[in-house]
């Protein structure tokens, strides 16, 4: 760890002895350890839980180094022991006790909370939107080369897809300025969401005058959905749905791409079609409407081309295109047709997913 003061300024003295050299410095010299972001946790024995984890998941490497800039959500012992996690001194080990329960289990607990302090760590470029809460958006934790969580932000008030599954926020109690960015005090746990993105886009999408409505129905009879689960059959790790509203979702059965009943151009959507060939219609186009292994917002960080989960007959990926700004998001088909995300209606947070309402359908070459 270098020095943190400045040779010219700081020093008023230099003297050589017998075995060394001594300075005299008019600034106390701050170990990182203290100064930084870590060093507000660190220092407070309120947050205990929340230090062992940065230790534990290797994050205090980075955030408690004063040359890497980060902003930090800290919450303390207390509302980890309101959620059900403990640490066992005894046998080194985080518990957890659900609500009425007697018992304690350690079952998933270590990945459960892995996630969560992860989620409370913002890196450049996302820190510069963490700098400053008194507005209202979406932001994800981590940096720009790994995937994160995205979460709603409302003047101080944080909401991941958990909370909004509880129907809550967590509140912002107090900041601390540290040497490498900010420390947010939260009063309650972020967690993440253990629902499936379909059990969001049912919300979205169950009433008859939501632009969400059509896509649900499909994707509700649809062989990739598991009602018993409430689950898209087939998803893993990060995701984004983009949805073609009702008015796209009628072009597409107009256009061939799903099923409907009539003639062309005044047919409607069959949104439980009983032959195969017409349930392989609405698999395909509800797979390659979904972004595999990337979360995109209209924020004009994801650009380039983007796997979908609609694979070919020989197993590879078919792609989309992304391209825009602060603001917007254009998605382009495998025919370079193009459809936008309707911001007001988008930026939906799930479990490790967003969901966006688009104008347009997405054709794909199968």
């Amino acid at each position: 760890e270098p020095a943190n003061f400045n040779p010219q300024s700081d020093v008023f003295d230099k003297k050589m002895l017998s075995n060394g050299i001594v300075y005299g410095t008019t600034k106390v010299e701050e170990p990182d350890v203290f100064s930084t972001v870590y060093g507000e946790a660190y220092l407070n024995p309120s947050f205990t839980m929340m230090t062992q984890l940065f230790n534990e998941t290797g994050i205090k490497l980075l955030i408690a180094n004063s040359k890497v800039s980060a902003d930090v959500f800290l919450i303390p012992d207390s509302v980890f022991h309101n959620a059900g996690y403990s640490y066992n001194e005894s046998k080194a080990q985080f518990e957890y006790r659900a609500p009425g329960s007697s018992s304690s289990t350690t079952n998933s607990v270590d990945d459960d909370l892995t996630r969560i302090v992860s989620s409370c760590v913002f890196y450049s470029p996302f820190k510069e939107i963490v700098d400053n809460l008194s507005g209202k958006g979406i932001v994800r934790s981590g940096d720009e080369g790994t995937e994160g969580e995205y979460m709603n932000y409302d003047n101080m008030t944080i909401q991941t897809a958990g909370l909004m599954d509880q129907g809550t926020v967590a509140h912002i109690t107090a900041t601390k300025q540290a040497s490498n960015g900010t420390a947010y005090y939260l009063d309650k746990l972020p967690v993440f969401s253990k629902n499936d993105p379909a059990y969001h886009l049912k919300q979205l999408g169950s009433d008859a005058s939501s632009p969400f409505n059509y896509f649900w129905q499909y994707l509700s009879n649809s062989t990739v959905y598991s009602p018993d689960e409430t689950k898209i059959i087939g998803l893993t790790g990060f995701t984004t749905l983009f949805v073609p509203d009702n008015d796209a979702i009628v072009q597409a059965v107009n256009d061939g791409l799903l099923p409907g009943t009539g003639t062309a151009p005044a047919m409607v959507p069959n949104f439980n079609p009983s032959s195969v060939e017409d349930k392989e219609l609405v698999r395909k186009f509800i797979q390659y409407h979904i972004l595999d292994g990337h979360t995109a917002v209209p924020d004009g960080r994801s650009s380039g081309l983007y796997n979908t989960t609609l694979k070919n007959q020989v197993g590879d990926a078919l792609t989309v295109s992304l391209s825009g700004s602060s603001g917007s998001l254009t998605i382009s088909d495998n025919y370079m047709r193009q459809a936008h995300v309707i911001i007001d209606q988008s930026d939906h947070i799930s479990n490790r997913c967003v969901i966006h309402l688009i104008d347009n359908y997405l054709k794909y070459s199968y």
